[in-house]
């Protein structure tokens, strides 16, 4: 997985990037500064398999659901 991190200005020369290497079902949970400071991707020559397996849970209030339709 590879993070990045652009400069205080935003110029591209300010970029950091870290390579952090996953093993194989490896569950990663990015919060806080990683999730809201950095970016992040898996790059397609990372990948050992030819399947990779993506999951994203979000919060969000359930509320009921209704048609719209008047009986």
């Amino acid at each position: 997985m590879t993070f990045g991190r652009q400069g205080a200005a935003g110029a591209r020369e300010g970029e950091r990037q870290v390579l952090v290497p996953l093993a194989p079902r490896t569950l990663q949970i990015l919060t806080r500064t990683a999730r809201y400071s950095w970016t992040h991707a898996i790059a397609a020559e990372d990948v050992l398999d030819e399947r990779r397996v993506s999951i994203t849970f979000r919060h969000s209030p359930l509320r009921p659901y209704t048609s719209g339709a008047s009986d």
